[in-house]
């Protein structure tokens, strides 16, 4: 049983290095990729980045 949950870990760990492998090649192809995805969690959240700090 512990070793299934290890191994589904293990699995999720590999799904998102790849996903970050696969998010690296594309920012080093097109470097404004970088910021159009910080625009885009920026909004999600919904937190203007201009917004006054407290």
């Amino acid at each position: 049983m512990a070793n299934d949950n290890i191994e589904a870990l293990l699995s999720q760990i590999l799904d998102k290095l790849n996903r970050v492998e696969a998010n690296v090649a594309q920012i080093k192809q097109d470097p404004s990729a970088l910021k159009n995805a910080v625009d885009e969690a920026i909004a999600k959240l919904g937190v203007p980045l201009n917004a006054p700090q407290r």
